[in-house]
């Protein structure tokens, strides 16, 4: 009907079908409603209660006037049901503003609709219109029709949809309940199809993604594009295939946009195109995750997340795991997470515990370990809670830093001493590891790596930074000084005037240094042809004790050597200056030169 039609007394239009071409019954066809959105049911009077009336309407809302006021014992599905499955009929009391299961005068006829790209838009345009959150529960494996404009798209209202994806506008706040279902964007099955704007849904507003299918019965539901019933899945979004510069094949989101993943996967997304793109989400403006996974996404800047300069990540619990960075220069894209220049991210607010956190199994192209990395190498990652049990973060970082703040006042488990953050942080690389800095609460995580330069003047810093606590300094090979161009000391170890005087090692007043030479050689590479002035080794004015312990597993350790000094003025080995002190406790000083004393001397 195009018109209203009115119903009362004993009313059946059931069992109507509509056929195909072919002769064959193909559906239910009984009441069908032209103007669904303004056309009603009008109910005139009381219906009997063998009353049946079939409906064909897949919007969402009200069908009917006066049903309760002439029918105030009965429901509205005792009497109507929907002639298609991706819709059925329910109460609802237009007092209450709300579904109900109880009769009443102000109760009217409702169609729920199951048809997912009908729901979002609904949904959107109410969150707008309320201004409170709404939840789109997905009925089904959504997957994008193909398009000649849009490659692929969920839907085309401009409200709710844009370049193809969901959308959510500013000042709408949304829930997307999974329910065990896959939304794809169906692009990145097909390498060809990636396109400007590719990604599965783009967030102005506020956005939080759930998957509760296992634990809430009532969202498994017969049909429509469905497993089994009973048989569940891990909700998805994935398909997603983006070549917009800043960007991501998942999820866009956009300054002052808000994201919060709380279960669900995002997975096998591709961003490949532009610069600074993520393969699972990129963020511009704020994400939260407390668990879910996202993995197995491909990304230019990140295969996982990329956190911008505007962006913040805050990670409560779940996985990123096994992302890849196919950048074309591995030396700037992440696999797992990236954070840029001024971007943040905090592991807790300091309002929740932390649950179980995996950044692990992530990948350049060149199967190289990728999983943490901030563009800034002296980033420090807040940790505003305790890491649950199984934690596991792979850290890239090229420099000897500290990497996280707030550790130890939150891992004391009632004690004094914190939990060592190898228990929970690793090194992305062979050539750095993680080791503590600082006692008790003040305990960090700190990334060092087997470069003698950068270590020693890591030590003697963190010395100083401490009020001169001692710092223990560890040789894991034989270190020559070099002969750079630009030096004016021949030779040198370093420049850093905090660690390194004249070309040799420094320790300055108000630091303590444990030098352990682990059976190599400290070689200031000066041959006696080469005497000059301060040729020395090592020059002490603060704290320096000396000893040679070398791992039983190293067969390339000897006896410990300090070495290779030549001085005119000074002790070629190592000079002491006032109120300096050295303690020699194992290893040897040989092979210095002195034009007036060879050896040490105070």
């Amino acid at each position: 009907t195009a018109g209203p039609i009115e119903l009362q007394g004993n009313v059946v239009i059931d069992n109507n079908t509509l056929a195909d071409g072919a002769g064959a019954t193909a559906s239910k066809s009984n009441v069908y409603i032209v103007d669904a959105e303004n056309t009603k049911v009008i109910v005139s009077g009381a219906l009997a209660n063998t009353s049946s009336v079939g409906i064909y309407r897949r919007p969402i809302g009200v069908f009917t006037s006066g049903f309760g006021a002439n029918n105030p014992t009965l429901l509205a599905q005792s009497i109507f049901h929907s002639d298609t499955v991706y819709s059925e009929v329910v109460s609802y009391d237009t007092a209450l503003e709300q579904i109900v299961t109880a009769a009443g005068a102000d109760v009217e006829g409702f169609t729920k609709s199951y048809d997912n790209e009908i729901n979002w838009a609904y949904y959107v345009k109410l969150s707008l219109a309320t201004g409170t959150q709404q939840t789109f529960v997905l009925y089904g494996d959504w997957v994008a029709k193909e398009t000649s404009t849009s490659t692929t798209r969920f839907g085309t209202d401009v409200t709710a949809y844009t370049n193809g994806a969901l959308y959510v506008p500013v000042g709408a706040n949304m829930v997307i309940e999974l329910n065990g279902s896959k939304l794809d964007r169906n692009l990145s099955a097909n390498s060809g199809a990636s396109r400007d704007s590719g990604y599965v849904i783009n967030v102005a507003g506020e956005l939080t993604v759930k998957d509760n299918h296992r634990t809430d019965p009532s969202l498994i539901r017969d049909g429509i594009n469905r497993p089994e019933n009973g048989v569940t899945y891990d909700g998805e979004i994935t398909g997603g295939s983006n070549s917009t510069t800043q960007r991501a094949g998942g999820i866009y989101v956009a300054r002052n946009a808000m994201f919060t993943l709380e279960d669900g996967k995002i997975t096998k997304n591709r961003g490949m195109g532009g610069s600074l793109v993520a393969g699972g989400v990129f963020v511009d403006g704020t994400f939260d995750m407390y668990g879910g996974e996202i993995s197995e996404n491909e990304g230019g800047s990140a295969g996982g997340v990329y956190v911008s300069g505007t962006g913040a990540f805050t990670m409560f619990a779940g996985k990123i795991v096994n992302n890849v960075s196919v950048s074309s220069t591995n030396a700037s894209g992440v696999g797992g997470v990236r954070v840029a220049l001024n971007g943040v991210m905090y592991f807790g607010d300091g309002n929740e515990e932390l649950g179980k956190i995996e950044i692990t199994g992530n990948k350049l192209t060149t199967d190289a370990n990728s999983n943490l990395k901030s563009e800034d190498e002296n980033y420090q990652f807040a940790v505003n809670g305790t890491f649950g049990d199984g934690t596991s973060i792979g850290v890239t970082r090229g420099t000897t830093t500290k990497f996280t703040v707030g550790y130890g006042q939150h891992h004391l488990g009632g004690g004094t001493v914190a939990t060592n953050p190898q228990t929970y942080f690793f090194s992305d690389d062979e050539d750095h590891f993680v080791t503590r800095e600082g006692q008790g609460s003040e305990t960090e995580a700190v990334m060092l790596g087997y470069n003698n330069r950068d270590n020693w003047t890591y030590a003697v810093e963190t010395s100083l930074a401490f009020g001169g606590a001692t710092q223990t300094f560890t040789l894991y090979s034989d270190w020559t000084a070099e002969r750079p161009a630009s030096t004016n000391y021949t030779t040198e170890f370093g420049s850093n005037s905090n660690a390194y005087y004249r070309g040799a090692l420094y320790v300055p007043f108000g630091a303590s240094i444990v030098l352990d030479l682990k059976g190599h050689t400290l070689n200031r590479n000066l041959a006696q042809s080469e005497t000059r002035a301060d040729g020395y080794v090592i020059y002490v004015l603060g704290e320096l004790i000396i000893r040679d312990d070398p791992n039983a597993d190293d067969d390339t350790a000897g006896i410990g050597t300090i070495t290779g000094g030549a001085s005119r003025n000074t002790a070629g080995g190592i000079v002491v200056g006032a109120g300096g002190n050295v303690y020699l406790e194992d290893g040897e000083i040989s092979g210095n030169y002195a034009g007036f004393a060879a050896g040490s001397a105070g």
